[in-house]
């Protein structure tokens, strides 16, 4: 229960005021997240990364002009006294949250307005606490923050992800697996021409420069890309890149600037090991590899500028994707291999997945080669997403998750106890994979937006294929007759 000393209307305030600060910090905080995923608990959108990554943006962006609004009316509270400060028979900071409110939602301002003078109400005839009076404005006025993430929510936000969530951030089969494949399990070799080719001798790219020094140094650099720092900042790269390029807000979405450097981009990624050097080394192996294709030419997976710190100003790394990362790769690949097969199948969507999979199963040193088991095991679905809408799961055999398990590199004496934790989840993560029957998978509901993208993908296929049947058949008929 609070004291008399913490409840009274000049503390509330003071530890409002101090709260208010953290909503307008230089990004996202956990202050925003918690207030967007409380809203979306109880919604069609509940476990929805991207939904999440939306309201949070959404919200961050809204924070300062709220601070400003709502500042005035927290010092008013806060002039030594121990009153209850009143407008229109609301609480002070009630009645302004509300007039900022109902511009972007009036019921929901005129609902506010109305709960808001019933506590008034209860608390002058002396039937509730001051802390019920107070209740937007203590734990750091979290109360506050949910009511303008909620309004955010139901007057925007909402209806712009009901209409992206068949557009999901992904990865053009050409790239996740004719380039990021070879590379990410270290079957890359740097040829003394520059070429670099896989372990079969089929050409991959060629390094950008072909100096001696720039040679040596990325064939030194290139393994990185299959450490866990080299999955996850792929990962990274694609989720923010299509999320800015969503918002729309931002003038370069495939720029993504870390604020403190390379510490900045490990804390990003979740690096552990938050190596600077090694760090700098995967950036250097992403950018000087010009990566090519049967069908389209890939170019390099990014460009990056780093500057050093300086007296009052942190050090800023800023990376740039190249198409291979970014929303624009399945549109060149569009335009450059017409309708054959080989063409089709290189530009088919691999989603990447938004919420964590269970990795704790497995070996720390086996974790990147967990992570591009992932992948596979999603391409796999893509591959076979008429299968899936069809039938609801994908046939995986237990040789062929041994072949899939052999291609990512992962040790077979790992496998078995990483697929009992796809299914059951660990405690940092939920169930991955729903087995449906026996050696039958889909994805499991925590990542069903990435599901339901798979799924619209197969719905067409068979659509196109029917109307494909009807056109060759009326055809056929125009022939007889």
């Amino acid at each position: 229960m609070m004291s008399d000393l913490a409840s009274s209307p000049a503390m509330i305030a003071a530890g409002a005021q101090q709260a208010l600060r953290a909503w307008t910090s230089l990004e996202p905080a956990a202050t925003h997240r918690a207030a967007a995923a409380a809203v979306l608990r109880d919604s069609d959108a509940a476990d929805d990364g991207q939904a999440e990554a939306m309201l949070v943006q959404a919200l961050w962006k809204a924070c300062p002009r709220l601070v400003v609004t709502l500042v005035p009316a927290l010092e008013v509270c806060q002039d030594g006294t121990c009153e209850v400060r009143e407008n229109r028979g609301l609480l002070t900071m009630d009645a302004v949250l509300a007039d900022w409110i109902a511009p972007l939602h009036p019921e929901r301002a005129a609902c506010m307005r109305d709960h808001a003078r019933q506590r008034m109400v209860n608390y002058q005839n002396g039937t509730s606490s001051i802390a019920a009076l107070f209740v937007l404005w203590t734990d750091g006025a979290a109360g506050a923050l949910k009511a303008a993430a909620r309004t955010l929510w139901l007057a925007s936000v909402q209806a712009a992800w009901a209409e992206t969530r068949h557009v999901r951030p992904a990865l053009s089969r050409a790239v996740a697996v004719d380039v990021l494949a070879p590379a990410m399990t270290e079957r890359a070799q740097v040829m003394d021409n520059g070429e670099v080719r896989d372990t079969g001798g089929c050409e991959l790219g060629r390094i950008a420069a072909v100096d001696v020094d720039t040679l040596e140094a990325v064939r030194a650099d290139l393994s990185l890309l299959s450490s866990l720092a080299g999955q996850r900042l792929v990962r990274y790269l694609v989720l923010t890149v299509h999320d800015a390029w969503q918002d729309g807000g931002v003038a370069d979405p495939r720029s993504v600037e870390f604020r403190g450097g390379f510490q900045a981009l490990a804390r990003a990624i979740g690096d552990g090991t938050n190596d600077s050097k090694r760090l700098q080394a995967l950036l250097r192996a992403g950018q000087h590899v010009h990566w090519t294709h049967p069908v389209v030419d890939v170019g390099g997976l990014w460009t990056w500028t780093h500057r050093h710190s300086e007296p009052g100003r942190p050090a800023v790394l800023r990376i740039v994707v190249g198409d291979a990362l970014a929303p624009a790769m399945a549109a060149r690949l569009a335009d450059s291999g017409g309708s054959r097969w080989a063409a089709r199948r290189a530009r088919s969507l691999v989603p990447e997945l938004r919420a964590e999979p269970p990795m704790s199963a497995v070996r720390d040193c086996d974790r990147a080669a967990a992570w591009m088991l992932l992948r596979l095991f999603v391409v796999e679905l893509v591959d076979n997403a008429r299968i899936l809408a069809a039938e609801g799961s994908v046939p995986i055999s237990e040789d062929r998750w041994r072949d899939l398990a052999a291609l990512a590199r992962l040790p077979r004496v790992e496998l078995a106890a990483l697929l009992r934790s796809w299914k059951t989840g660990d405690r940092a993560a939920k169930p991955l994979v729903v087995e449906k029957p026996q050696n039958h998978f889909t994805l499991s509901d925590a990542h069903s937006p990435e599901l339901e993208f798979i799924l619209e993908g197969g719905r067409q296929r068979i659509a196109g294929a029917v109307g494909g049947r009807k056109g060759k058949r009326k055809k056929r008929m125009g022939n007889h007759l």
